[in-house]
């Protein structure tokens, strides 16, 4: 296809499509007008003779990859109004040598001026939260930096040359960026100021003498401690929605986590071979227990899911040999390959444990344990005839008169309610639920 050396674009339109110049190698030059608010991901990829552009006033957004490898462009005017640059917009621009960023912008992606190897000078404005990894690595002016905190923006973005044993972080910064603190292995102690709002995936990555961390109330997406293996203390802050993707990796000193109910979402991984651990109870908001979020936590032998949880995706349990029992909601619906049951023993060869799943009948907690043949007891039947009856709310108003005992598996199905004992509160549920009231029990 031929494409002409210089295009000027008809007005009315609002956006660059993706991928709308994508490889013409040909263009040269190519007028943009008022009114396009965004340029889409790849649409000037590999234009390499693009040698200048003039972006409009108008524009808010710059697609990841929009300008990669445009290796003869010189100069970029970003105009007030662009809120986001994304993930290697500009990467392998060569020959450009200045950028100034606007006070609009809000978020630089990762890789986004990677490798422009002549860019002497760049403006970073306070408006600026959330910068990706190496978004200028490979640059005179990224390269040129002395050592210690490098603050852009509001971003404590990287710790550059030996970390101290010791960190405070500035007041006022609102985002610690992925690998911030990467591999800074002598540090022992941070300080986070109350600005703070998210500590990214990876900041204080394989940081191996960080013993113990406050996290301020402030924040609200918490990850970033993935291979801090002598972190022992963490407390999570009722601010904080979401956990993230490989938060706590191998952490595997920590022994006790409590999650607040304000919490929706834990990420993939967050707790993966966390070995000190051995019981957890899940927040109340939590839908859906990711991927592998809990895989190779060895000694966790108990486990509290709340009835909303919906998903146990793929190896949200797995590899953890000790935990045998486990009350599940009839909330969850969906159970993927291998998420509890399961652990590989040192011949890498899958075994199955000897676990006990307690629920309700003819639930799909239920016929997932059929399915895996685990064994299932029903909530409520204490007294073990398989039916959830009137017997059985009799036999727990016995054993609260003292005039009967419970073995371990009766006091676990006698809890009706869930809040780890058993008490006239479970009577009245099972009466409930029995009565066909709609009730949820365990």
């Amino acid at each position: 296809m031929l494409i002409a050396k210089k295009i000027t674009l008809p007005k009315g339109i609002t956006a660059i499509a993706d991928r709308s110049f994508y490889n013409c190698r040909s263009l040269s030059e190519i007028n943009i007008p008022d009114g396009v608010k965004e340029i889409g991901e790849f649409a000037f990829n590999r234009c390499s003779q693009l040698a200048d552009i003039s972006l409009p006033d108008s524009l808010n957004v710059i697609g990841r990859d929009a300008f990669y490898s445009c290796s003869k462009l010189t100069n970029v005017d970003i105009h007030d109004g662009v809120t986001k640059i994304g993930s290697s917009a500009f990467i392998y621009c060569y020959e450009l040598t200045s950028v100034s960023i606007p006070n609009s912008v809000t978020d630089i992606g990762y890789n986004a001026f990677k490798n422009c190897k002549k860019l002497a000078e760049i403006i970073i404005p306070d408006s600026v939260i959330s910068i990706g990894t190496e978004a200028f690595d490979n640059t005179i002016w990224y390269n040129s930096l002395p050592d210690g905190m490098l603050y852009l923006g509001k971003v404590a973005y990287k710790y550059i040359g030996e970390c101290p044993s010791y960190v405070e972080i500035k007041d006022g910064t609102v985002n610690i960026a992925e690998n911030a603190f990467s591999e800074c292995q002598g540090l022992t102690a941070v300080t986070i100021p109350d600005t703070v709002a998210r500590i990214e995936k990876n900041a204080f990555y394989s940081c191996t003498k960080l013993k113990e961390v406050s996290i301020p109330d402030s924040v609200t997406y918490l990850s970033g401690f993935s291979g801090c293996t002598n972190l022992s203390e963490i407390t999570i802050p009722n601010s904080v929605t979401e956990i993230g993707v490989e938060a706590f990796l191998n952490c595997t000193n920590i022994t006790e986590i409590t999650f607040p109910d304000s919490i929706t979402e834990i990420g993939r991984e967050a707790f993966y071979g966390c070995n000190g651990l051995t019981e957890i109870k899940l927040p109340k908001e939590l839908k859906a227990i990711r991927p592998s979020t809990f895989e190779n936590c060895e000694n966790l032998s108990r486990v509290t899911i709340p009835y909303g949880v919906t998903s146990i995706e793929e190896g949200a349990f797995y590899c953890c040999p000790k935990l045998l029992e486990i009350k599940i909601p009839d909330s969850v619906i969906t159970f993927k390959n291998y998420c509890l049951g399961y652990y590989e023993d040192y011949n890498n060869e899958r075994i199955k444990t000897s676990l006990t799943i307690y629920g309700n009948r003819d639930t799909d907690v239920q016929r997932f344990a059929n399915d895996n043949d685990f064994d299932f007891r029903y909530i409520g039947d204490v007294n073990m005839d398989n039916e959830v009856d009137i017997l059985d709310c009799t036999a727990i108003q016995y054993y609260l008169a003292k005039l009967s005992e419970f073995d371990e598996n009766q006091l676990k199905v006698a809890d009706t309610n869930g809040d780890g004992s058993v008490n006239i509160l479970d009577v009245t549920l099972l009466q409930k639920y029995i009565a066909r009231f709609d009730v949820n029990l365990g």
